[in-house]
């Protein structure tokens, strides 16, 4: 029985091995065979993006402003924010705009208008932000340079 088991698992080896040279396994199929209206990508992602049709990018940097009930100004120029427009702190974690805040403004420029795509807060312009004195900050136990600021004038 050990010899009929033997002799049928050889013969199913030499089988399997003269079938899968005859079907050349591993090989990759000829391009004949592809259809010749497959695309790897739809045409309108084959063409290259014309990014000088955007707006160029400006920058300006200056003190943010109150213009009227719902706009602002920085410096000479009115600020429009765009939808997507993005404000962050000195930190670079989001953020809000102050009045009376240095900024830095990146977006595109019409006029005496600046929509702005990117305002970073650099700091303010008001002397009580600038002062240490009225920063409390409960000192690390570790190290004398870390603590935790307990009360803050903002």
């Amino acid at each position: 029985m050990k010899r009929k088991l033997a002799l049928t698992l050889s013969l199913c080896l030499v089988l399997g091995v003269s079938a899968t040279t005859e079907a050349q396994a591993g090989r990759k199929p000829d391009n004949k065979r592809l259809s010749p209206n497959r695309t790897e990508m739809p045409p309108e992602m084959k063409e290259a993006h014309r990014f000088d049709l955007l707006p160029s990018m400006q920058f300006h940097t200056g003190v943010l402003r109150r213009d009227g009930l719902s706009g602002w100004r920085v410096g000479d120029y009115q600020l429009q924010m765009s939808r997507e427009s993005v404000v962050t702190g000195p930190d670079g974690q989001g953020a809000v705009l102050q009045e009376g805040s240095n900024v830095l403004v990146m977006g595109p420029r019409f006029g005496d208008t600046f929509v702005g795509w990117n305002v970073q807060l650099l700091g303010s312009e008001h002397p009580s932000s600038g002062r240490s004195s009225d920063m409390v900050k409960k000192p690390s136990e570790a190290s004398p340079d870390v603590g935790e600021i307990v009360s803050a004038p903002y």
